[in-house]
This record gives C-alpha cells, structure tokens and sequence, in this order.
C-alpha cells in the first residue's frame, strides 16, 4: 500500500517495527516512545492498540488496520467523524457466515461455545453481533470470559460441559495467543474448533472463517501514503475492508469425521 504512493523502505522509507510480545501492559511504553520521537506517523495493528493510541498519542498522526470496530476501539464518532489525528481500516468479521459454514461441516449443531476478553472492544462488538445472529438462527450460544491467555484451557472445559457441539474462538487476542490451550481443550472433548483467525487455523483449527489481512494492510498502507504526502487524517474518513477469507483443515475435518461438502 505505501509502495503505491511510491513509498519504498530502504529506498525513501524508514520503518521501525515493535512489538508487544503478547502482552497488552506493554503497548502504552512502546506507543509513547513513537510519539516522542522522530518518526513521521505511527501505524497500529489491532484494536488494543488502536484503543491505546487514540487515548495517549499527542503528536503524530496514526493510521490503524486489523479493527474489527473502529468506533468501539475510540477511533471516533463514526467513519467519517473519527479523532482529528487518526484514520484507518475496519475489518468486521462475517458472524453469520462463520455460522453457516460451522452448520455445513456439523449439520447437528445445536449450541456453540465461545470464548473472549471482556476488555477487548473488539471481541466484545463481535460476540454482542453473534448473539443476535445465534438467536435468530436458532442455535445457543454459550460464552465463556477470560482475563488472560493462560485461561483459555479452562474455559473450553468449562464450556464443553455446557453440550456444546463447537467451540469458537474469535479473533479475540487474548484467545489467539492461547490457542494451543483451546486446541487442547477441544481435542479432550472431542468437539471441532473453529476460529475466524485464519492465521491461526494450521496451529489446530478445522476451519475458519474471517477477513483477509492482506487487504486491509494495503489499504491502510495507501491511507499512509496520502498521509505521509501531507493530507491529514481529519480529512481521510475510515474504511471498512473486509474480504471473506475461508479455510478448512482436511487432517482436522479427518480427525472429527467431518466429510467437506464439495
């Protein structure tokens, strides 16, 4: 995306990366580092790091992508009335097509299990979506809060004792980063995982579906480009970049007697 607006690192481009390691206390530090130094613009990936930007940046002009809700995260108002000094890409997951695909592959289900973080704005949008497109649908939702990574084990076990068909993992943070702990969790109880991660779905998923990360990086790169040409991001409204991106693990479908629909 920044290539687009001739932008190229290492030719008239500079990019410092950092990261949070998995930890969320770690994103105000590392955030207000960037605002007080030298850089020209900050760009963020997910929502709490977005959530934090909007709340402590003060002098640079911040770009953001991988939001499921901009306006829950405090981007602003709405699209178009957002935070002078942001813009970005929301990427809203496809809640009732992950429950139509989750129907396909296990034409029993009656109940899913989800887990999420409460104090994730975006996993909180996404599962008070699902809850009305369940009901509609007919199909219980049963959902599961933790605090931390190290939960995510307990919570499936907690929620395989609901009877539960599927489990669900969001693309909730918290969750992803203890993925290995549902995957366990799910094995145990012999139910099929499903995730709209699909970074995540070869680390024990048997399918997801979600959004495409690659678009919305392009688009909030070309956002980048115009604003590091000299637009202010007051007058660049938000986005909403969302393409459907589905995945289905055949050893996984295997490994739960799950035959894929042609």
């Amino acid at each position: 995306g920044l290539r687009e607006s001739d932008f190229v690192e290492g030719k008239n481009l500079e990019v410092q990366r950092s990261g949070a390691q998995g930890d969320m206390s770690n994103i105000p530090a590392i955030l207000q580092n960037y605002d007080n130094s030298d850089v020209d613009i900050i760009l963020t990936v997910t929502t709490p790091v977005l959530t934090a930007a909007s709340n402590l940046v003060k002098h640079k002009p911040v770009v953001f992508t991988c939001v499921t809700d901009p306006v829950a995260a405090g981007a602003g108002k709405s699209f178009t009335d957002h935070l002078p000094f942001v813009t970005g890409v929301g990427s809203f997951p496809p809640v009732d097509r992950t429950l139509q695909v989750m129907r396909e592959l296990v034409p029993s289900i009656r109940a899913v299990g989800a887990i999420y973080n409460p104090a994730e704005a975006n996993s909180v949008k996404e599962m008070s979506v699902a809850r009305e497109v369940y009901k509609k649908e007919g199909v219980r939702l049963e959902l599961a809060a933790i605090t931390s990574s190290s939960e995510v084990l307990q919570a499936v076990q907690i929620l395989a004792g609901k009877h539960i068909q599927a489990v669900l993992v969001p693309g909730d943070n918290t969750a992803i980063n203890g993925f290995e702990g549902a995957v366990k969790g799910s094995m145990d109880a012999k139910l099929p995982l499903f995730t709209d991660e699909c970074s995540a779905l070869d680390r024990g998923a048997v399918a997801c579906i979600g959004v495409g990360i690659h678009e919305a990086g392009q688009a909030s790169g070309r956002l980048a480009g115009k604003v590091l040409a000299g637009t202010s991001p007051k007058d660049l409204p938000i986005q909403e970049v969302a393409k459907v991106e589905l995945g289905i693990s055949r050893k996984g479908a295997a490994e739960f007697g799950i035959s894929i629909p042609p």
